[in-house]
């Protein structure tokens, strides 16, 4: 049997898109934290001083009504 019939898998994957970063070195705004944050983190505040968001548990919600 010849290799040809034999399927050969890709070797390198090809990004989709490309990550968003923010600024390397960022702290958390809250006064007297010292948290620096993630150059991926979008958000200004750490996980101990950012608002606790509960995820959606079932059902779907409209983009246009969604907070943020």
């Amino acid at each position: 049997m010849s290799k040809d019939i034999y399927m050969t898998g890709r070797t390198k994957l090809e990004r989709q898109r490309k990550v968003t970063q923010y600024d390397k070195g960022r702290m958390c705004e809250h006064e007297d934290c010292t948290v620096t944050l993630s150059m991926y983190n979008k958000k200004t505040l750490c996980f101990n001083h950012s608002p606790k968001e509960q995820g959606r548990i079932r059902g779907w919600i409209d983009p246009a009504k969604k907070k943020g």
